[in-house]
C-alpha cells in the first residue's frame, strides 16, 4: 500500500498565460507480495516500485476561451501522458 504525495506550483506569467508544475510520489506504507520465480506456497515479499511522476502544464485565456495543455512523464516507465483542453466562458 501506498499513501501518494503530490507537490506543485502554478504562476502567472502575464496576464493571460499561467504556468504549472509538479512532483507526485507515492510514500510506501508497507510492501506487496510478488509470486514470480518462486515455488508453489513460498511467499516473497518487497518493497513497492518507484512510481514517481513528474508534469508540467501551460494554460492561456483569449476572450471568453480558456485554452489548456498538460504533460505527465512517469519516471518508472515510459508512462507519458498529454492532455489538451479548451473551455468557453459562457
Amino acid at each position: 500500500i501506498s499513501l501518494p504525495l503530490s507537490m506543485g506550483i502554478e504562476a502567472d506569467a502575464n496576464s493571460w498565460a499561467r504556468v504549472r508544475a509538479g512532483v507526485r510520489q507515492g510514500i510506501l506504507l508497507g510492501s506487496m507480495k510478488s509470486t514470480a520465480g518462486i515455488g508453489a506456497g513460498d511467499r516473497k515479499w518487497e518493497n513497492s516500485p518507484n512510481d514517481t511522476m513528474v508534469s508540467a502544464g501551460v494554460g492561456a485565456s483569449a476572450n471568453k476561451f480558456n485554452f489548456d495543455v498538460a504533460a505527465a512523464q512517469s519516471l518508472q516507465d515510459d508512462g507519458a501522458h498529454l492532455q489538451i483542453a479548451m473551455t468557453y466562458i459562457f
